[in-house]
């Protein structure tokens, strides 16, 4: 009867340890589990900003602060992000470039006329990369290129649901990206018709000219022409 007490308690405290060690990995599960939801949120946080500070996102994006199987999830959703960021940090830079702006101005016609060779190029340019990175953009939120980033890591179901959840409502982003769409292809429409504008002034060479930040035609029906290509515009 002692001996089986003592493999009774034996048993009983491998039970207790086993116990322990299961529910000490459960608690470290959760940890990571929330601590990994924080991140993301204030990461999305971050994105949400007015003003955003690409450079303190990259840095956020750069850095990891899980293990394992979580650490598979979160590089692949900072991944994601880290791509969305780098097209929405080059769609800013190409927006803000003033000469987006000043291309049917005196000062411009003056300075690249009446061939226009670096405005035909930087039109060409720009409306190619707008065109691009409105393709980017609308593909980040399609379910097949969401699944590019967690797919083959080998991962369970659980990770897997873990990452479309923390990626969030794709309904609702498919409706942010129609509207940026909406407003490329205002940008993109601009920008052909100004080169409508320009293609003209080529044409034309020798029959305008600049005076007092005015361009003058020859004739009052190449004014009437031009006039026209550019109400197409506004």
């Amino acid at each position: 009867m002692g001996k089986k007490k003592i493999i009774f308690i034996v048993i009983g405290i491998i039970i207790l340890i086993l116990i322990g060690i299961f529910g000490y990995m459960m608690i470290q599960d959760l940890r990571q589990q929330t601590n990994l939801v924080n991140e993301i949120s204030e990461i999305s946080q971050m994105f949400n900003q007015s003003t955003l500070d690409y450079d303190a996102i990259e840095q956020r994006l750069s850095t990891n602060i899980s293990t394992g199987d979580y650490l598979v999830v979160e590089k692949s959703l900072k991944e994601y992000l880290s791509d969305v960021t780098n097209s929405m940090r080059e769609l800013q830079t190409t927006l803000e470039d003033e000469r987006i702006t000043t291309l049917l101005t005196a000062q411009n016609y003056s300075e690249d006329g009446p061939d226009f060779i670096n405005t035909k190029e930087y039109i060409q340019n720009t409306r190619s990369t707008l065109e691009r990175i409105k393709e980017e953009m609308i593909s980040y939120v399609k379910e097949e290129k969401i699944n590019e980033y967690i797919n083959d890591k080998g991962l369970d179901r659980y990770y897997v649901d873990l990452y479309n959840e923390l990626m969030g409502d794709t309904q609702t982003a498919q409706a942010d990206i129609e509207e940026l769409e909406k407003s490329l292809d205002d940008v993109i429409s601009m920008l052909t018709n100004s080169e409508a504008v320009i293609d003209f002034l080529i044409e034309n060479k020798g029959q305008w000219e600049v005076q007092d930040e005015n361009i003058v035609f020859t004739t009052d029906d190449l004014v009437s022409q031009y006039n026209q290509y550019v109400s197409n515009i506004y």
